[in-house]
Formats: structure tokens, C-alpha cells, sequence
């Protein structure tokens, strides 16, 4: 019944979005010495959730890297994405494209995390001033992916690469 209780505590913080609450019911529930893998995955998802909502990076990838290390399923998608999204948001850039590159080939069944890293990936190439990949990589999730918020985030980004080479080569030609 306590471990009952304790995972219904755990998913109303999280549904409530009470960030604090829910690293407390996490963390209680974590302290159970024989809880499921389930439940290991579960709390470090929602400590990871609510660590990003106070834009901590360091502890939100540490919990989701456990989420990483014990499932392949959804979650473990969306953990491995966030990863990426941590590294990126940290400038790590190489460890970035490395964790994105992992979401797609270590979760292939996950259509909205594949697409959600390639769109990262886009970024990453962007912030590398590499645009020919970076037009590239988003604008294959626009003419492929068949989730509509996806194609219009991809297509934004894809504008604003565009945007972003022709300024560039403006200055460049200036400078000339």
C-alpha cells in the first residue's frame, strides 16, 4: 500500500506540475529498497522533468541518463532527447549531435523523438554555421514527417537558417 500511495503521490505532483513535490515524491519512492525497474524509471523521469523546469541541466541529465540506461521504451526516448537538448542548451555541441544521433538509433520506433532529434540536430548545424546540413536535416523532416507541429517547428527553423546563410553571406560580400 506505501508504494501504492507513494506512485500516485509521485503522478498528481507531476500531473500538478509541483516541480519541488515531485523530486520529494521521486526521491521517497526511489528510497525503497525493492521497488520495480518500472518504478526506478518513472521517478527518475518525473526528477529529470522537474529539474529541466528549473533549468538545471547537471541534474535533470543525471536522471535522465539512468532513465536511459534502464528502458528502451517511450520514455527512454524522450530521455535520451532531452540529453541532447541538455548538451545543446549547455553549448556542448559535439556531445549534443552524439545524444541526438543516439535517440535515433537507439529508440527507432519513436517517430515524434526521431523527428524531435533530427530537428535538434538542424540547430546543432545551424549553431555550427554549417547551414547546407542544417537546411538539409530540417528540411527532410518537413517534406517526411507526418506529425504537423514537428513539420511546422522544422519549417520555422528552416526559415530562419535561410535567413540566417543570406545575412551571412551578405557580410561576407561587404567585407570583400
Amino acid at each position: 500500500n506505501i508504494l501504492n500511495a507513494q506512485r500516485g503521490l509521485l503522478r498528481s505532483n507531476y500531473e500538478l506540475q509541483d516541480w519541488a513535490q515531485v523530486k520529494t515524491s521521486a526521491t521517497a519512492l526511489l528510497g525503497n529498497a525493492d521497488i520495480s525497474t518500472d518504478d526506478q524509471i518513472v521517478a527518475n523521469f518525473y526528477i529529470g522533468k522537474a529539474f529541466q523546469a528549473d533549468n538545471n541541466c547537471d541534474s535533470s541529465l543525471v536522471a535522465f541518463q539512468q532513465v536511459a540506461k534502464l528502458t528502451k521504451s517511450e520514455l527512454g526516448a524522450e530521455a535520451r532527447y532531452n540529453i541532447a537538448r541538455c548538451y545543446y542548451l549547455q553549448n556542448d555541441l559535439k556531445t549534443a549531435e552524439t545524444a541526438a544521433i543516439d535517440v535515433v538509433t537507439r529508440t527507432p520506433s519513436y517517430d515524434y523523438w526521431i523527428a524531435s532529434a533530427y530537428i535538434l540536430l538542424g540547430d546543432i548545424n545551424a549553431k555550427e554555421k554549417d547551414y547546407f546540413n542544417a537546411k538539409a536535416t530540417l528540411q527532410s523532416i518537413v517534406d517526411n514527417c507526418k506529425i504537423p507541429e514537428l513539420v511546422s517547428t522544422a519549417r520555422e527553423k528552416l526559415d530562419q537558417v535561410t535567413a540566417t546563410e543570406k545575412s551571412q553571406s551578405k557580410i561576407k560580400d561587404n567585407k570583400q
